[in-house]
């Protein structure tokens, strides 16, 4: 696999208090990223503020570990955002769509994060398990890790 332009990785405290650091974050990085425009960063964003907050309420209480971890990593034609917690193990295939009908207060998540990346992908290890996410760029405008019409790198030089 090719070398990541970028690889950020951030540990905060399972409190929805700090929700917003996982969520600006996420803007940060895909702003940093010549490629991405306002849709591509606000699906990101709204991908990792449902899937933290996922990683945040259903966090297991008696482990006595508090953190979550969120990394990015950017490639030439994708963002990969993997959410690594000590939570409940659950299996992702199971989850029901939502009773849209019904109008819940909460069971979008998945449905959300599914719909709006284009890969999604979790992994239930014995110590943590990690909820892997994938959007791709628009790949028409890529051409080895530079846009096509201006021959610029995917991240600016000096960021």
């Amino acid at each position: 696999m090719e070398p990541a332009a970028i690889d950020l990785t951030l540990q905060f405290s399972k409190k929805l208090d700090h929700l917003h650091l996982t969520t600006e974050t996420a803007r940060l990085v895909c702003g940093s990223i010549r490629t991405c425009n306002a849709d591509f960063i606000d699906d990101v964003e709204l991908a990792v503020s449902e899937a933290c907050t996922n990683a945040i309420k259903h966090a297991r209480q008696s482990d006595g570990d508090n953190t979550a971890t969120i990394r990015f990593r950017a490639y030439t034609d994708r963002l990969v955002v993997e959410v690594v917690d000590r939570g409940m193990v659950f299996d992702m295939e199971s989850v029901p769509l939502p009773r849209f009908d019904e109008h819940p207060e909460s069971g979008y998540g998945m449905y959300i994060i599914r719909t709006i990346m284009d890969e999604v992908g979790y992994e239930a290890g014995d110590i943590c398990s990690t909820l892997t996410m994938t959007k791709f760029f628009d790949t028409t405008a890529i051409r080895d890790g530079r846009r096509a019409s201006t021959d610029e790198p995917l991240v600016p030089r000096g960021r």
